[in-house]
């Protein structure tokens, strides 16, 4: 059940397992510009207990990308490819030869300075 939902206010929503056993989980849920942590609890059945600081939902997981709950909010599972999730989770390609050509960059631009300023040392 663990993973990145969105519910049926395209607000994001974060599942994560909280315990070994796989039946608890934290969540974060996106308010506006507020975040509020819940905790959620699955049975064997698949059904899923929400418990916010001041009211409990209760809904149905369905084993693979959608959990539904009884007031009729749905969270749907982002989905998404192995090459967007590599994008999104490693670093950047940059080239050798951009380095190289940065690091030159910063020597001239180093000897042209220091050679300006003897220059005006010796006038």
């Amino acid at each position: 059940m663990q993973g990145v939902y969105v519910d049926t206010n395209a607000r994001l929503v974060l599942v994560y397992a909280h315990t070994l056993d796989g039946n608890d989980y934290s969540v974060y849920l996106a308010h506006g510009d507020t975040t509020d942590l819940a905790v959620a609890t699955m049975t064997n059945k698949c059904i899923v207990r929400l418990k916010e600081v001041d009211v409990t939902h209760e809904g149905f997981y369905n084993g693979n990308d959608c959990i539904v709950f009884d007031n009729g909010n749905k969270w749907h599972r982002v989905e998404m490819s192995y090459t967007q999730f590599r994008l999104l989770t490693t670093r950047p390609y940059v080239p050798l030869s951009f380095m190289a050509v940065r690091v030159l960059q910063g020597v001239v631009n180093r000897i042209t300075t220091t050679v300006s300023a003897w220059r005006m040392e010796g006038k």
